[in-house]
């Protein structure tokens, strides 16, 4: 906090703070962070004389297998940070191609907590756009894997398969 202080008070001085005019305030906005908010509206948070939030990897899961009756073999990984984003990718293989997709995701990102990756791939029919959507439930580390073409009859013209946590492999930093 004190490192703060005199961040503030140096800024509010190098930056014309006289009298009559209302000064920049600091205010303690959550762990080893101050935000410093001035009259004008503008703001900063300050992180307690670090270069920033500790985002380094704290974990790493990797799911692997075969997707059934369709001769893929499915690779999902995911990279847990310290802030809590992530960063998911997914690759699909077979006898003649081999195709990969990352996505990051900030923790308030919506679709964050399954982190799905999406891989444009028709195996069905005509060459019309079909995709592969690859995500892991987290909690329970079950891998989905859905593929989705119009050329599917079904009324959702799409397949799904589950991968049990077994074939989960998690490490923590």
């Amino acid at each position: 906090m004190r490192n703060a202080l005199i961040f503030a008070g140096m800024w509010w001085w190098a930056c014309g703070g006289t009298e009559g005019i209302e000064p920049c305030t600091v205010t303690d906005s959550g762990p080893n962070q101050y935000t410093l908010s001035c009259p004008d509206g503008t703001s900063v948070i300050i992180y307690n004389g670090n270069d920033g939030l500790d985002n380094r990897i704290v974990a790493t899961i990797a799911c692997t297998g075969f997707v059934p009756d369709m001769n893929i073999y499915a690779e999902y990984k995911v990279c847990l940070f310290a802030s809590g984003d992530i960063w998911s990718s997914g690759t699909l293989y077979g006898t003649d191609f081999g195709l990969s997709s990352s996505s990051f995701y900030a923790v308030q990102q919506v679709g964050s907590q399954t982190a799905p990756v999406f891989i444009n791939l028709d195996k069905a029919g005509n060459n019309n756009g079909g995709y592969w959507i690859m995500s892991l439930d987290r909690k329970t580390l079950v891998q989905y894997i859905t593929y989705r073409d119009q050329d599917i009859s079904n009324p959702e013209s799409s397949i799904e398969w589950y991968m049990e946590s077994s074939n989960c492999i998690v490490n923590n930093f």
